[in-house]
């Protein structure tokens, strides 16, 4: 799926999913990166695994929200992110 369908699905148009994602990518990285130094990207595939075994998601979104948290330290932060980045795109959080 490219970015302008996935933006599609959500009402937005290509100009603020780009924004959208140009808000996104370098905070995820330096999350990834923050978490790669302490083992923490192993965390976050074992979450990743279990939630494919079926052990601890209900949706897709439970399996983002925990993805999100091991990146940035804890869902509270996460949505601070998303909250940060939609102000600055000019989009909804939600």
């Amino acid at each position: 799926m490219d970015l302008t369908a996935l933006g599609q699905q959500f009402g937005l148009s290509p100009q603020q999913m780009e924004a959208a994602i140009g808000g996104l990518a370098p905070v995820i990285a330096a999350g990834m990166k923050r978490q790669s130094s302490g083992g923490g990207l192993e965390s976050i595939f074992e979450a990743l695994q279990q939630g494919q075994q079926g052990w601890g998601f209900g949706s897709a979104s439970d399996a983002g929200n925990v993805v999100l948290g091991q990146i940035f330290g804890s869902k509270d932060v996460s949505r601070g992110v998303a909250q940060q980045v939609a102000e600055s795109a000019g989009i909804s959080s939600s």
